[in-house]
């Protein structure tokens, strides 16, 4: 199985197992045209600028907004050489990989919305050096296969799908809500993995029950105050009913537990196969 996608600028080849992943013959060309575009800013590159009404000028000005949705051709291409050979596990994987370069990949004939992120790590702090990334797909991978139960695996995919999208939103309330909504699906993946029953803890709470079930720190802000609420749980409620204002110390560390919990799962899931 063959899937193009993208954008990465890097020309960066990955082999592992089953399959690999390389630059097309058009990479060179293709990030030369859009870096001479004039949509790249920075690290993003924007919507074209269409008439607001879609209608040609037909002599008379119109204001110019940015385009819903726009394609740009791919860079690299995945190929399944063994494995699972569906189109929802290229997918998967594509995603997963853009999770590792802090970038927003998508298989081609997907749209984009809002801006691309071009450079890696724009989307993430992970710094995934280029030899160990083809052994994170190894583990990918084998989460894909062990978890055959499809829930498992939407979620999985949804988590980071949000994860990596969510940060595309122009406002931080937006982002918030994108990365709030990406904790809860983590925690319902970890109930699924662990075999948790029973009723489901407040929202508040879910966050700190993971950082502890994996070994990672656990934020002040998933700890009750002095007053027994969730300062998580205040701020959501706060942007939700009353127009608050999001707090972008607590917005980046989520950003990184979500990064934390993707791989704390398949680490789970790999080290209960090895006993």
């Amino acid at each position: 199985m063959q899937v193009d996608f993208g954008f990465m600028m890097e020309r960066l080849s990955f082999a592992w197992s089953t399959g690999q992943i390389d630059p097309l013959p058009e990479h060179a060309a293709r990030a030369a045209a859009l870096t001479t575009s004039g949509l790249m800013c920075g690290d993003w590159l924007f919507p074209p600028l269409v008439n607001a009404d879609g209608l040609p000028p037909a002599g008379r000005l119109h204001p110019q907004v940015p385009t819903r949705v726009f394609t740009i051709e791919p860079s690299h291409q995945l190929v399944l050489s063994g494995g699972p050979q569906k189109v929802e596990f290229a997918q998967f994987l594509i995603t997963f990989v853009g999770l590792l370069k802090g970038l927003r990949l998508i298989p081609e004939g997907w749209t984009h919305f809002y801006r691309v992120p071009l450079r890696r790590g724009a989307l993430n702090d992970l710094l995934a050096s280029d030899g160990s990334i083809a052994k994170a797909i190894e583990l990918a991978t084998r989460f894909w296969v062990t978890n055959a139960n499809h829930e498992t695996r939407r979620r999985m995919f949804g988590a980071m799908h949000w994860h990596l999208f969510g940060q595309l939103y122009e406002h931080e309330f937006e982002r918030f809500n994108a990365q709030y909504t990406v904790l809860d699906t983590c925690y319902a993946i970890h109930r699924r993995l662990t075999g948790a029953t029973g009723q489901n803890p407040p929202h508040g709470e879910r966050p700190g029950l993971l950082c502890a079930a994996y070994n990672l720190t656990v934020p002040a802000w998933t700890v009750r105050d002095s007053t027994g609420k969730f300062p998580i749980a205040e701020l959501r409620k706060a942007l939700r009913c009353a127009g608050g204002f999001v707090d972008m110390e607590i917005l980046s560390t989520i950003v990184l537990l979500a990064v934390a919990f993707a791989f704390a799962f398949m680490a789970l899931d790999a080290s209960r196969r090895a006993k």
